[in-house]
C-alpha cells in the first residue's frame, strides 16, 4: 500500500500598494521552501556579504530585511517588489509572524518542558 503524500497551500498576504490599493503576496510555508529555492536564497546572501549595506537593509544582518528578500524572491514583478520595498519593520515582522504560524511552526521550545530541574551528579 502506497500512502498519499499532498501538497501544501501556499500563504497569502494582502499588502498595501499604495493609493488605498493592496496587492496579494504568496508564499509558501517556511518548512515547504524547496531546495533549489533555499540554494538561491542563499546565494543571494552569499553575494550580499561583501556589500556595504547599513543594519536596516541587510538580510545578512536584519530579521526584516531578510523577510522582505525571502518575499521578493517568492513575489517577482516591477508591482510587487515595489509594493515590498515599501513595508516598514513591523509590517514585516507581522509578516513574519504570521507566516512562522500559518506554516505550523513553534518558536522557541524544542521539547516540551517540564516542571522538574535537571540534576547533575557531581
Amino acid at each position: 500500500m502506497a500512502f498519499s503524500i499532498d501538497g501544501f497551500d501556499m500563504i497569502e498576504f494582502d499588502i498595501p500598494a499604495g493609493k488605498g490599493k493592496k496587492l496579494t503576496l504568496s508564499v509558501p510555508p517556511y518548512d515547504c521552501i524547496a531546495p533549489a529555492d533555499t540554494a538561491a536564497i542563499n546565494e543571494q546572501l552569499r553575494a550580499l556579504e561583501g556589500e556595504d549595506l547599513d543594519f536596516a537593509n541587510d538580510p545578512n544582518r536584519n530579521a526584516a530585511a531578510l523577510v522582505r528578500l525571502m518575499l521578493k524572491y517568492f513575489n517577482p514583478g516591477k508591482q510587487k517588489v515595489d509594493a515590498i520595498d515599501g513595508l516598514v519593520p513591523r509590517q514585516l515582522a507581522q509578516i513574519d509572524e504570521l507566516w512562522t504560524e500559518e506554516s505550523g511552526l513553534s518558536v522557541g521550545e524544542s521539547s516540551t518542558s517540564t516542571d522538574e530541574s535537571s540534576e547533575t551528579e557531581e
